[in-house]
């Protein structure tokens, strides 16, 4: 396992009010220590896009709030395509420094679960997603001139695009 065994730390996330839009808060939490399986990654840049908006006013048809649940009847939190390192691991797999790709939610942090790990990708596996189409539940492991644009120096917004070039991932 790599990182350090046991360690904790505060995080924010951005809350939205389910019935008034307008409405939100900023939440600070403690996320304690990891388990085996788990990583944490922090949220660097991300890109709201129209399509989360959408399935925020569609309300539950879709099971949107399900991917990352507050905990809190009535909020929620909008979601955001972006990019993230790899800041704790209890993963043999994914290692701490590793840069990843995918479907966030507004937060400076987030706990995951790695599962159906492949060299360029995982799927976070974490129980209350399992139910939600695969999609969103599948991370891009940035490689070594896989993806240059999120390399280094070179880690632009303009990266963030690139949503539209990954269902294959």
């Amino acid at each position: 396992m790599t990182g350090k065994q046991g360690s904790s730390m505060d995080i924010t996330e951005i809350w939205v009010n389910r019935h008034n839009y307008r409405d939100t808060k900023r939440v600070r939490k403690f996320l304690g220590p990891l388990s085996d399986g788990e990583i944490v990654v922090s949220i660097d840049k991300y890109c709201l896009m129209s399509n989360p908006v959408d399935y925020a006013v569609s309300d539950d048809r879709i099971d949107y709030w399900n991917y990352f649940p507050t905990g809190e009847e009535g909020w929620g939190k909008l979601t955001v395509w972006g990019m993230a390192d790899v800041v704790e691991s209890q993963c043999d797999d994914v290692k701490v420094g590793q840069r990843i790709y995918g479907f966030f939610p507004m937060a400076s942090h987030l706990r995951m679960t790695p599962g159906k790990i492949k060299p360029r990708n995982f799927t976070d596996v974490v129980d209350h997603r399992s139910p939600l189409p695969p999609f969103y539940n599948k991370y891009m492991l940035t490689l070594v001139n896989f993806f240059p644009p999120m390399q280094g120096n070179r880690r632009s917004v303009d990266s963030l695009g690139k949503v539209n070039e990954t269902p294959g991932f």
